[in-house]
């Protein structure tokens, strides 16, 4: 049994959909946008109060967790969404540390992820520096960023994905020391970001020439294999997929065109060819539902199995409508599979007696689908809810509010400890233990798209915004944008509720 604490008790987080609907003088909708806000308040106060300056909190045994090498990776990867929901004093308390603290947390010697390192830290202080600019915002993400200029070394056509931060020593830790497709090519958004506010462009250079060497070994294929080898440049691997491993670079082909103006039509181009691909070789239909899910195949084999980061798909499809890299008929097709894809993610939390999605699925023929019994937990992950806030954005269709809503709902049932909130370790079972570790991006992902799905439309209007791979919010860069003010409460939704 958890001990039940003072601070446990400090925020009363109402998940009963009765309740919510009984109050007066209060939407549904903005009844809900308090619930997640309040969430959010107890996930930093109690990372604030166990384990404030470590990487996460250990919720249940009231501990700390340092598996980013003690950089304060809940600050700074959930600092934009305590901006965004008003949390000021929580805000300030991020703010003051990553000001006096987060360069002496830098200066160390362990080897870390770039891919992790760029997209939550460099990603954080980037976003939150285009919502309220300081001048050491910029400085710390540049800093940082010259460090991790670290993974290309020599001559190498390709980057490691590892760097020692005091040496700068790089590797990969992987089979033969290769590089996973993701991890190298998710780097262009916030180094441009970097460059835009400092003038300095050469890691925004560098990134962008490793995603121009792999389109050009390409051929037009659309999909590219998961593994290269940094000082060769080949491929490694036959395998190919959208989910983990492959996901972001498919996405920031799409988002780098966005933030840079859509200046750049090979982009564009490339990550249509890409989808074109992804939908004629690995979207396949459920027995007997017809459920839609996208797998993988290696040389050639189709593997029906489908993970939980795959469930970003739907947004990033429906970003290429809103953002008319595709129109036509081919949008009208990239809206039907997101929707469909969307419902299958759906499915993952709706089919379980948790309420909670597993990490991976399989499709047995006849069985529709069901958790892979190797990996049953749930780790917080955010791609379901942000894909459906996309389609939410495009559509006004309430039922993407409502699976989100439904999501949260279990996490409250399911994942809230006396300190914040857990992973599950068995979404099969109706009380599933706890994995006793709040991700930072539980309030980086989760709760932020989450609250924004529940909130009006010009709140990051995705015109004028994009959001890297973390949920960290971006100005385009060149677009005129009016500045984001925190909010003091929820702001009224501009459709229903």
């Amino acid at each position: 049994m958890e001990p039940k604490t003072a601070l446990a008790k400090k925020i009363n987080i109402n998940s009963s959909q009765a309740n919510v609907q009984r109050c007066a003088g209060m939407s549904m909708i903005r009844l809900r946008q308090t619930a997640i806000r309040n969430a959010a308040q107890l996930a930093f106060d109690g990372y604030q109060k166990y384990a404030f300056g470590h990487d996460e909190v250990e919720p249940v045994s009231q501990g700390a967790a340092d598996p980013f090498g003690h950089v304060g990776m809940t600050i700074l990867d959930g600092i934009d969404t305590l901006y965004i929901m008003g949390l000021t004093n929580e805000y300030q308390a991020a703010r003051n540390w990553i000001s006096t603290s987060l360069s002496n947390a830098l200066d160390q010697s362990e080897a870390l992820s770039a891919f992790e390192t760029n997209i939550r830290v460099v990603g954080g202080l980037m976003a939150i520096n285009d919502l309220d600019p300081q001048s050491f915002y910029v400085d710390r993400a540049s800093q940082l960023v010259k460090k991790l200029q670290g993974i290309f070394v020599g001559k190498n056509p390709l980057p490691f994905t590892f760097v020692n931060l005091e040496s700068g020593n790089a590797y990969s830790p992987y089979n033969d020391n290769t590089s996973v497709l993701s991890e190298m090519t998710t780097l262009d958004l916030e180094w441009a970001k970097v460059g835009a506010a400092t003038g300095d462009t050469s890691a925004e250079t560098q990134a962008t020439n490793v995603v121009q060497t792999l389109l050009g070994d390409s051929n037009g294929k659309g999909l590219l294999p998961t593994l290269w080898s940094p000082t060769s440049g080949n491929s490694m691997t036959s395998a190919l997929t959208v989910g983990g491993r492959g996901d972001s670079f498919y996405e920031y082909l799409l988002k780098y065109w966005i933030l840079r103006g859509k200046s750049d039509d090979s982009l564009r181009a490339a990550w249509v060819a890409a989808m074109d691909a992804m939908t004629s070789q690995l979207v396949r239909r459920s027995t007997p539902s017809n459920y839609a899910y996208i797998g993988t195949s290696t040389g050639g084999q189709f593997n029906n199995s489908m993970d939980i980061f795959t469930c970003f798909v739907p947004g990033m499809l429906t970003l290429g409508i809103t953002s008319g890299a595709v129109t036509g008929s081919k949008a009208d097709q990239y809206l039907q599979l997101a929707e469909d894809v969307a419902q299958t993610c759906h499915m993952f939390y709706a089919s379980q007696p948790s309420g909670l999605a597993g990490e991976m699925y399989i499709f047995p023929p006849g069985q529709d689908l069901k958790v892979d019994p190797g990996q049953p937990e749930s780790l917080q992950r955010p791609e379901a809810v942000e894909g459906w806030f996309y389609l939410w954005r495009h559509t006004g269709n309430q039922m993407y509010r409502d699976w989100a809503w439904d999501v949260f709902q279990a996490w409250i049932k399911n994942g809230q400890s006396s300190a914040g909130f857990s992973g599950i370790l068995d979404v099969t079972k109706g009380s599933p233990s706890k994995d006793n570790l709040q991700q930072s991006f539980f309030l980086a992902e989760l709760l932020k798209y989450e609250y924004l799905i529940h909130g009006p439309d010009t709140e990051l209007p995705l015109d004028k915004w994009v959001f890297n791979t973390e949920a960290h919010p971006f100005k385009i860069i060149g677009a005129s944008t009016p500045a984001v003010q925190a909010q003091q409460g929820p702001a009224a939704p501009s459709r229903t509720g």
